[in-house]
């Protein structure tokens, strides 16, 4: 139908080359329409990975052809696949993980989890996103809650 159109208005000067360019431009955007509802930008395939294990592949499939494109060394580009990876498999589970270390914390603070334990399952959670930084922090967090709830004085030194 729109070639017909297009052949319709042929006595203004359009040649068959510019008919036909415009119609496999047509088409590209077609193409592009639907990529963009279906599969979407890198945000939404992300999105899409949460919900299913095949969505996540896909995606993943997806960043790793997108991140080969790139005019970058090879080096650069397994970087950003490994942070791409890991990206979406932690963002499911990372509020997940943000209460189970609150758990742990109340847990440390109540005298339920030695520190030893305490220590060992927060260094276990790094496969799960916590940076060294991170653990310090929350064994502080710990530590204060802890002597608060005994009263037990703090001294901070410089």
């Amino acid at each position: 139908t729109y070639r017909k159109v297009l052949d319709s208005i042929k006595y203004l000067g359009w040649t068959d080359k510019e008919i036909d360019f415009m119609v496999q431009k047509s088409k590209y955007a077609r193409y592009l329409r639907a990529y963009r509802e279906l599969i979407g930008d890198v945000d939404r395939m992300v999105t899409l990975s949460e919900y299913s294990p095949k969505a996540r592949d896909f995606a993943l499939g997806q960043l790793y052809k997108m991140i080969d494109a790139l005019p970058i060394d090879e080096e650069t580009k397994e970087v950003l696949k490994e942070m791409w990876t890991q990206f979406i498999r932690v963002k499911p589970v990372i509020s997940e993980v943000k209460r189970y270390i609150t758990d742990l914390i109340n847990l440390y603070v109540e005298g339920l989890i030695s520190d030893l334990d305490f220590e060992k399952e927060l260094e276990s959670l790094k496969k799960w996103g916590l940076s060294d930084d991170e653990i310090m922090f929350y064994k502080a967090i710990a530590g204060a809650r802890k002597a608060r709830k005994l009263r037990i004085p703090v001294i901070y030194r410089e």
